[in-house]
């Protein structure tokens, strides 16, 4: 599950490739790509209502039978599915995300970004482009040669590609992007829930960019250390979007992820039962790098 972004189709592009028989299911949240925009507050617990429906009419309902990747307001909404249908999940990977209900204030960029886009004042597609990857990616690494296109920086290369994108896709209007701003700053999922996960489903992994300019990485250190068990990938130099700045090693984590999920489910291992009480769960690991790891289908 993702926020509306192209990272999907690199992971997608990635897993098939990797494995060509294996199932992906990818879905355009409420107030995006062809999903419609209802009017009105948009809640992750909703979202994730919408996600285990489009998962019954998938026939995804046995136990372990897929794999969850969420990335970024997605991975706020996979917490939510895990909550709900843990049963169901043989891993979870959290991308970028956070858990709530800690404010966050953006920085200077993300803040201007949302404000011109909020008002009306993106002066073209371009400018769109221009402001989007600015956010979503660390200013060094997009200034530097992009290695595959000759004489083009990364900033370059990637902001043709999201004009390219653009038109592609079907635009969020003011009410999605509203809606989905909403969800973001009001999504919150209790320690004592989130405590739980890690007894209920076989392997969680949370990944994060020590340069994310849209959420603040201790927001990925809080949710580790909420859900006792978990593993943490500190991503040095990482910014928002670690499936297109790290594509293949990206795919790596979560091959490695899947696989140990495998295996724990095809060995029948009891699951670790959480014994952390709930006014220790803010507390943040002194690990910053743990490892990785679990399974084969994943929801985008």
């Amino acid at each position: 599950m993702y926020s509306p972004s192209s990272a999907a189709v690199n992971t997608v592009a990635q897993l098939t490739k990797s494995s060509p028989t294996r199932i992906v299911l990818v879905l355009d949240n409420r107030g995006c790509g062809l999903s419609s925009t209802p009017l009105g507050r948009y809640r992750t617990s909703d979202m994730a209502r919408e996600t285990i429906a489009v998962l019954d009419h998938v026939g995804w309902t046995g136990e372990r039978s897929f794999h969850v990747v969420g990335i970024s307001l997605g991975g706020m909404i996979a917490q939510e599915v895990a909550v709900a249908v843990p049963s169901r999940l043989s891993s979870l990977t959290l991308t970028s995300s956070r858990a709530g209900p800690i404010p966050e204030f953006p920085t200077f960029k993300v803040g201007k970004m949302f404000l011109r886009q909020l008002t009306g004042r993106v002066k073209g597609p371009e400018h769109a482009a221009a402001l989007a990857v600015d956010v979503l990616f660390p200013s060094k690494w997009l200034d530097s040669p992009d290695g595959v296109v000759d004489g083009k920086t990364r900033r370059q290369v990637l902001e043709k590609n999201y004009l390219k994108r653009a038109q592609e896709t079907k635009s969020v209007t003011a009410a999605g992007k509203l809606g989905q701003f909403s969800a973001v700053t009001s999504h919150y999922v209790s320690p004592w829930k989130l405590s739980s996960i890690l007894s209920t489903i076989p392997r969680v992994h949370i990944i994060v960019g020590d340069e994310d300019q849209l959420i603040a990485p201790i927001r990925s250190k809080q949710l580790h250390a909420m859900i006792p068990g978990s593993t943490l990938r500190w991503v040095e130099g990482g910014g928002h979007t670690l499936p297109i700045q790290f594509e293949s090693e990206y795919h790596e984590w979560l091959e490695a992820v899947f696989q140990e999920a495998n295996d724990i489910v095809a060995k029948g291992s009891a699951l670790p039962q959480s014994d952390v009480k709930a006014d220790e769960l803010y507390i943040p690991p002194t690990v910053e790098v743990v490892d990785e790891a679990p399974i084969d289908v994943r929801v985008g």
